[in-house]
């Protein structure tokens, strides 16, 4: 799920998500508005804060899952 529909899901409003996810509401309000692309280090905070509800890789509209980097 991306963070659009995520804020549709659950009812939160941008300014709710910006606060307790601890993203700048200045960097949520344009992507969700506008549609304006989020850096992969906000894609990976946000889908750390959601409990994978959101993902990185569709937050970021990637085709694959974004590599967490780390090894097993």
């Amino acid at each position: 799920m991306n963070v659009k529909q995520f804020l549709e899901a659950t009812g939160m409003n941008i300014h709710k998500l910006s606060q307790e996810a601890g993203v700048a509401y200045s960097t949520l309000h344009p992507h969700v508005r506008k549609g304006k692309k989020l850096g992969e280090a906000t894609a990976r905070k946000l889908e750390a804060w959601s409990n994978g509800r959101m993902k990185a890789a569709e937050i970021l509209e990637l085709s694959a899952p974004v590599d967490s980097g780390r090894r097993p």
